[in-house]
């Protein structure tokens, strides 16, 4: 804000006024937008993609051991699973969840009650029957119906429900606060904002929540991961002891574009630090302007961010 007063000599200041200006600078906010928002792209691809989690299986079950490698590949809600076992057929698998007894697990079964219902019979120890619509491909599609022995896996592993629902908590979380910080700082490319909390410091706190989010995920994910998903995934099949995964379990791009997004989400909040840094170190400021005729004046201008 700066005062300016006009002083005339023959009647010194006579006449006073008052403006508002601010020191936007408004680069710094532009650049803020653009990583902000490449951040929330990113975090939306990887909440909708399918490849959080990427595979391959071989059967353990009488003469399909030497069938060829199956493929499984999930994100946080669904996944594919092709199945090559006297031909080749694709399911779509749906996270299933029983927050009971804190275990989720990729099933395929049609409606959500039979999912549910198959996971509780896992997690009892029953013995549980592949039953799952395949999706119409125009591709080697052989019908074979299959009753297993009595094969029996004696620890059935599941994921762990506290970190699933956390991974997607934290990057709702991300997704959320990231929106809002690239909402403000268009805000504040067109329209000089006054209050601080929708200013500057709003667009850093806003893209700090986002970055945690985001930086959350990783770790949540990765134990999830590491304690079961690496050796087990969690599908009908390797639940009952029917396939092996181990070896050939990696973590797909859907979980590494998180990494990219915090850094993204970390460079908005260093540009709008710098910015803040910088507008306070503008000095004061001081013009002296000669008007045409006899009356002379001087106009002062004191800036503050």
């Amino acid at each position: 804000v700066f005062t300016c007063c006009k002083i005339n000599l023959e009647n010194p200041c006579n006449q006073e006024y008052t403006y508002s200006m601010t020191n936007r600078k408004v680069g710094y906010i532009l650049f803020a937008t653009f990583t902000s928002s490449i951040g929330i792209l990113l975090s939306i691809v990887s909440l909708c993609t399918e490849n959080w989690i990427q595979s391959k299986g071989e059967f353990t079950i009488g003469d399909f051991s030497n069938e060829q490698l199956s493929e499984i590949k999930y994100g946080l809600f669904s996944g594919t699973f092709m199945q090559n076992m006297g031909g080749t057929k694709y399911y779509t698998l749906y996270a299933t969840c029983s927050l009971s007894t804190n275990i989720c697990a990729y099933l395929c079964t049609g409606t959500s009650e039979g999912r549910k219902a198959e996971l509780d019979r896992l997690y009892r120890n029953e013995q549980v029957e592949f039953s799952c619509p395949a999706i119409s491909r125009l591709l080697n599609q052989v019908h074979v119906n299959l009753r297993y022995a009595g094969i029996k896996e004696q620890t059935r592993t599941f994921i762990n429900a506290g970190l699933y629902y956390s991974t997607i908590t934290s990057l709702g979380i991300s997704l959320i606060f990231g929106s809002i910080a690239t909402i403000l700082s268009i805000w504040n490319l067109i329209k000089n904002i006054k209050l601080k909390v929708f200013g500057g410091r709003g667009i850093m706190a806003c893209n700090f929540i986002a970055f945690l989010g985001s930086v959350a995920v990783l770790p949540l994910w990765g134990t999830a991961f590491g304690t079961t998903i690496i050796r087990n995934l969690a599908i009908l099949y390797t639940i009952q002891g029917q396939m092996r995964t181990t070896g050939w379990t990696y973590l797909g791009f859907s979980f590494w574009l998180n990494l990219p997004s915090c850094l993204l989400f970390a460079t908005s909040i260093f540009v709008m630090y710098l910015r803040e840094y910088m507008s306070t170190q503008n000095p004061k400021s001081e013009y002296k302007v000669e008007n045409e005729g006899s009356a002379r004046r001087k106009l002062i201008i004191h800036f503050n961010s």
